[in-house]
């Protein structure tokens, strides 16, 4: 299980580096190709292989969208302007 766990922590450092040290759900989804590509790299036939991301980074030169923090607080304030998103619980 541990090396399940290090594995993972190492995946997401190598996303860290594509995305530009951001490593969100918006960031995975406006990156799917390059979250997929990334992947195919790392693991061949369920095994992991290499998370090594100066090296990957030889083999995929795309880069990821870099997300900017000020669009991202602007979504958030504008949602439940939007949607009208009601609080469930009572007050107090």
């Amino acid at each position: 299980a541990a090396m399940v766990f290090q594995f993972l922590y190492a995946l997401v450092e190598v996303f860290k580096s594509y995305f530009g040290g951001g490593f969100e759900e918006d960031a995975v989804r406006d990156n799917f190709p390059l979250v997929y590509e990334l992947l195919d790299e790392v693991i061949d036939f369920g095994y992991p292989q290499n998370c090594s991301a100066d090296l990957l980074k030889t083999f995929i030169m795309q880069q990821g969208q870099l997300m900017d923090p000020a669009s991202f607080r602007v979504a958030t304030s504008i949602a439940p302007q939007v949607t009208g998103a009601v609080s469930w619980r009572r007050g107090g």
